[in-house]
């Protein structure tokens, strides 16, 4: 079994998502809030995994799903709201962001990445805070 590396992730939104000023890793959504210092940022985030049913007698072959977010956080200091952020900014950087995960194997144990959803995760302080999930699939194996 091989668990998602997620600097696979953040190696391919740096190198692909020319927009981001930054992009890191985070354990949870309250350390990528402490962490942005640059906008427009993205923190990929763990989410959960989830295994079915293993089908084998005295061995094991679980398919393993697994979640992750990418959060990102725009700023626009001429709106307060953050209303601006959105409308300029949110939507190109979603979408390179989302073509440059969709359909990437990020390595020969799982399966493209595919998208799930969206949702807006905060707006305020001028800064929109938006988080998009994507699953990949791998095996739990034993023998």
């Amino acid at each position: 079994m091989n668990i998602l590396d997620l600097d696979l992730i953040i190696s391919r939104l740096s190198s692909q998502v020319a927009a981001l000023k930054k992009v890191g890793g985070s354990a949870d959504l309250d350390g990528a809030v402490a962490g942005v210092k640059q906008y427009p940022s993205a923190f990929v985030i763990p989410l959960s995994d989830k295994a079915g049913r293993n089908d084998l007698i005295n061995a094991i072959s679980q398919p393993l799903e697994e979640r992750f977010a990418v959060v990102y956080a725009l700023r626009n200091v001429s709106d307060q709201t953050g209303g601006k952020a959105s409308l300029t900014d949110l939507r190109p950087i979603r979408t390179a962001s989302i073509s440059a995960l969709v359909g990437f194997v990020p390595d020969a144990d799982h399966e493209p990445i595919t998208y799930q959803a969206g949702r807006l995760l905060s707006l305020q302080n001028a800064i929109l805070w938006w988080q998009d999930e994507f699953t990949t699939s791998t095996f739990i194996r034993s023998t």
